[in-house]
């Protein structure tokens, strides 16, 4: 399965602006489908003239769940680096950037970071403060001066 990113797409066009979003695996993809889309009310033109008025922007994944890991192997981790607490969708702050948790590598954590569209290898130690759904600190690790920063 391959990954879901959320498009934004609009024509640059001020008297016809025709925002959309759509959910596809790349930009090409979610160009195509929003062509698609107006297709019919532009006969004469032809998809690469259309695409020349069409702006795309990637607002990064579409469900986060894609990216979590298999439960086994997260329990295996929870097991061995004696990180009970943690769950997949939980909210971290590593070293002064927030994000999520979507797994595991080995022992350490895949991280999402808020704005960022690849997972991060982090380690469950270093400079990282968990929080659960309510946004209150479960486990602080941080050492840096973003730790007054809240």
């Amino acid at each position: 399965m391959s990954l879901l990113y959320k498009f934004k797409l609009r024509t640059i066009l001020e008297h016809w602006p025709c925002e959309e979003f759509i959910i596809a695996e790349n930009e090409g993809q979610a160009r195509f489908k929003y062509w698609q889309t107006y297709k019919t009310k532009f006969t004469l033109m032809p998809m690469s003239t259309f695409m020349e008025f069409v702006k795309c922007e990637n607002l990064g994944i579409f469900d986060i769940t894609q990216l979590f890991s298999k439960e086994e192997s997260f329990k295996k981790m929870q097991k061995f680096r004696k990180l009970h607490f943690a769950y997949m969708g939980m909210r971290v702050n590593v070293a002064g950037m927030w994000g999520t948790i979507v797994g595991n590598w080995k022992t350490n954590l895949f991280v999402l970071f808020d704005g960022e569209i690849e997972k991060h290898n982090c380690h469950p130690y270093w400079e990282i403060a968990y929080f659960d759904e309510d946004g209150n600190v479960v486990r602080d690790y941080r050492k840096g001066t973003y730790t007054e920063v809240m």
